[in-house]
């Protein structure tokens, strides 16, 4: 049986501790896997913190593991503090679930592995990485998976909101429209600038691709 994990820290993390932001920040990432895992389809997922900026994410239905680690930064990024923007590097791996503890700092084995390899392979300006067991599948998601993190870095705060309250709750542009009190023209815009399309492509590709892990 495959298992999903991520590896990541806080980027700047010392100016957001610093900044009196601590309690908001750990609130957040605690709430976004509560409302990331009330999203039934993606499975159980679990977060471990380590030292307020280091964490951990368990993901029991790794098909989804690039949804849940998307969802995850763009609610960072849409609760970003007034004078510091939040977001988050993560390392992805998908192996098998090895050792499994009560604690994920406990557990152990190829995704495991595989998570703190993708997290140690991200360069200065990295956010996202992924690797799997098969060189194949890590080659052709290595592009595109720099492509989408390039994209995402570089969202406002408004259509990280925008795509959080897309992916988590499953809504339409109508609905988004209805649900935010603007106008349909005005969600169309921030889906157009945001790319959310190629993002959506990404991950549709990302689980087929999954899909042949298991």
């Amino acid at each position: 049986m495959h298992l999903g994990v991520i590896t990541g820290d806080i980027i700047d993390s010392s100016k957001i501790l610093e900044g009196g932001y601590r309690d908001k920040l750990l609130s957040t990432m605690y709430l976004a896997i509560q409302e990331i895992e009330e999203k039934k389809s993606w499975g159980k997922v679990k977060i471990e913190v380590f030292r307020g900026d280091s964490f951990q994410i368990a993901v029991d239905e790794p098909t989804f593991i690039t949804d849940i680690a998307i969802a995850f930064r763009s609610k960072l990024i849409a609760n970003s503090g007034s004078d510091t923007r939040w977001d988050a590097r993560l390392g992805l791996g998908i192996g098998e679930e090895g050792y499994l503890s009560g604690k994920i700092s406990e557990s152990d084995g190829e995704a495991f592995h595989l998570s703190g390899q993708a997290f140690d392979s991200l360069q200065k300006n990295d956010r996202l990485a992924i690797l799997t067991p098969q060189t194949n599948i890590n080659e052709e998601l290595w592009v595109s998976t720099s492509f989408v993190d390039e994209i995402i870095s570089n969202w406002t705060l408004l259509q990280a909101a925008t795509f959080y309250t897309y992916i988590t709750e499953n809504l339409s542009q109508k609905e988004i429209a209805q649900k935010e009190k603007k106008s349909p023209q005005a969600i169309s815009k921030i889906f157009l600038a945001g790319k959310f399309n190629l993002i959506d492509n990404y991950l549709t590709r990302f689980h087929q691709i999954a899909g042949h892990l298991k």
